[in-house]
C-alpha cells in the first residue's frame, strides 16, 4: 500500500488519513521523510490510533525533529556528510574524466530505534 504526497508535514497527514480510510487495518507505516512521519503521527492521533501500540511509524532522515515528536520517531539515519563528500568526489571525477561511465554509490544507513516502532 502506497500513498503519494509531498514531503511536508501536511502531506504526511493527508497520506496517513487517506491510508487509514482505505486500509483501516494498517499496523505499520514507513514514511519517506521524518517530516512526513510527523504528519502521520498527527493523523494517527486524530484517528484515535496509538503509536506504536496500534500502528508503528518509521521515518527517514533522522532530522532533529525526530527526537522531539510524540512519541520520539524511529527513523533511518542517512550519512549526510558522507553523501556530500561522495557527490563532490563524483563531480570532480566527472569534470576531470567525462568519458568515464557513471557509477552508483551505496552508502550505509542506520536504523535509529526510538518510541514510535
Amino acid at each position: 500500500m502506497v500513498e503519494g504526497e509531498d514531503f511536508t508535514e501536511a502531506g504526511g497527514r493527508r497520506a496517513m488519513t487517506e491510508l487509514l480510510a482505505r486500509h483501516p487495518e494498517v499496523d505499520a507505516v514507513v514514511a519517506a521523510s521524518d517530516t512526513m512521519a510527523a504528519g502521520a503521527l498527527t493523523a494517527l492521533r486524530s484517528a484515535g490510533r496509538r503509536v506504536p501500540d496500534d500502528v508503528a511509524v518509521v521515518g527517514f532522515d533522522d532530522f532533529p525533529l525526530a527526537e522531539h515528536t510524540d512519541p520520539p520517531l524511529t527513523t533511518v539515519r542517512q550519512p549526510l556528510e558522507e553523501i556530500g563528500r561522495a557527490m563532490v568526489r563524483l563531480l570532480r571525477e566527472e569534470m576531470e574524466q567525462p568519458e568515464v561511465a557513471w557509477r552508483h554509490v551505496i552508502l550505509r544507513t542506520r536504523l535509529v530505534v526510538r518510541g514510535s516502532a
